[in-house]
């Protein structure tokens, strides 16, 4: 019987690492199909210059975080009714938000991998400063651990190279809504669990 040639087999595919808390939530902004598209193409064009190293993000994970709500094993309902709570008292109308600079974050040391630092969109401060204010003083009720620092930003690819601050064409997009996201950190995909109309 004749052996099959090894290219042949069907091999399956290696499966990304599950960390031990996989499970993250946090509300953030994503930005509308213009706006990822033009930070789609400063990301590429930075990289094209720099002749950057590392792993860029799809256009469709793009996003601006406002709240790291928690890495868990499994989401809990109580992150999801807490985020419920707070995103209720916020009293904001909609409102835009611009990206005008763009550079390196300091990447945070892992084991057994290489250091990689952010390469994001810088905001300016204003309406989104206040969101983030808003639910920050909601969530702290419930004893979430939220910080006192905020940098709005968005992230386009993570690199073995730092890049310095930069002026860019400004991104401007208008915000109209915020969301509760489910991110599933070893597949690297998000799931909305909630939309919250900005009024």
């Amino acid at each position: 019987m004749p052996v099959p040639d090894q290219n042949t087999f069907d091999f399956i595919p290696v499966q990304p690492r599950r960390p031990k808390m996989p499970e993250r939530v946090f509300i953030g902004l994503f930005p509308n199909q213009h706006a990822r598209e033009k930070a789609n193409h400063w990301s590429r064009l930075v990289s094209g210059e720099l002749g950057l190293v590392g792993n860029p993000l799809r256009a469709e994970r793009y996003h601006t975080s406002l709240i790291h709500l928690s890495d868990r094993k499994r989401v809990r309902s109580g992150d999801e009714y807490a985020a419920e709570l707070a995103a209720r008292t916020v009293k904001i109308p909609p409102f835009e938000i611009t990206y005008s600079r763009m550079g390196s974050f300091p990447g945070a040391p892992k084991r057994d991998r290489p250091l990689e630092h952010p390469l994001v969109l810088l905001a300016d401060y204003g309406p989104v400063a206040e969101l983030h204010a808003a639910l920050a003083a909601e969530l702290r009720k419930f004893r979430f651990r939220v910080p006192e620092s905020f940098r709005p930003h968005l992230t386009l690819s993570y690199n073995l190279q730092f890049v310095p601050a930069r002026a860019i064409q400004p991104i401007t997009f208008l915000v109209t809504e915020f969301v509760l996201v489910h991110s599933m950190l070893w597949l690297k995909e998000y799931r909305i669990l909630r939309r919250w109309p900005l009024h």
